[in-house]
């Protein structure tokens, strides 16, 4: 099974209970819109987007306070795991808003997009990406103003000492760093964009609780499989800190072009 089936296979599998385990995400969704909204008209989002698209949607809690902030849009949710899908499509029903709402199973670092996409967004979910580098000039070339966040190196740093005091590899993945990002905008001149960095920190009863909630939103696929090993579960008794190091970008309208792919 490859990594990329994985992630589908364990998030698919959380989507039944995702919501119970993900205020952080929720958190920063709704930090996300702020964000966006603050530099709208800086990064030329003069007029409201009409086609945005979320990618790696979840269960489309940010989807949907997308449709609600814009209420003109049309929306395409892009997840992995088609059980995320259709916990975004049964929101957007309840919410009485499925004529605006679109989906599809595809990998979300490298998805082709329809034309015209004028906003498109992403909540903590490029972490994941095997080459975020990669990812982004890909959808920089085929959307107007991108807007994501993503945990970045630092992140997990007591989780990672946890380890490293008892003789064990946390087997966390390698995230992104500030300084790629901030290196990857620069490479694109005429467009206007930012980057912010906020550091949360969140207490968990013990370490069996944090990874519990890992478990409960479907992040329980580490570089190294089985990397925390029972025993130093039950040791881990405390409460426990985590770092997250979140970063929030964004990236305008090419001022080089009035429009892209229209």
């Amino acid at each position: 099974m490859s990594e990329q089936q994985r992630i589908a296979r364990a998030f698919g599998a959380a989507a039944a209970h995702y919501d119970e385990h993900a205020p952080l995400q929720r958190l920063c969704g709704l930090r996300l819109i702020d964000y966006l909204e603050s530099h709208r008209i800086t990064v030329g989002m003069d007029a409201m987007p009409h086609r945005i698209v979320d990618l790696g949607c979840g269960t489309g809690n940010l989807t949907l306070a997308l449709a609600e902030r814009y209420p003109k849009a049309e929306l395409l949710a892009i997840d992995l795991a088609e059980p995320m899908l259709a916990a975004t499509t049964r929101r957007f029903t309840e919410a009485g808003r499925s004529d605006r709402l679109q989906v599809a199973c595809r990998d979300a670092a490298t998805v082709a997009l329809p034309p015209s996409v004028d906003l498109l967004v992403s909540n903590l979910c490029a972490q994941w990406f095997s080459d975020v580098t990669a990812a982004l000039h890909h959808h920089a070339a085929q959307s107007r103003v991108l807007v994501w966040s993503m945990l970045l190196d630092g992140s997990f740093a007591s989780w990672r000492m946890l380890h490293e005091a008892h003789g064990y590899e946390a087997g966390i993945r390698e995230l992104p760093t500030a300084r790629r990002l901030r290196e990857t905008l620069g490479a694109y001149p005429s467009r206007r964009s930012a980057l912010m960095i906020e550091r949360r920190h969140v207490i968990y009863p013990s370490a069996l609780a944090f990874v519990r909630g890992l478990r409960g939103i479907g992040a329980t696929t580490p570089q190294r499989p089985n990397a925390t090993p029972w025993r130093l579960l039950r040791r881990a008794s405390t409460p426990l800190c985590i770092e997250y190091v979140i970063g929030y970008l964004i990236m305008g309208v090419d001022e080089s072009m009035s429009h892209i792919n229209r």
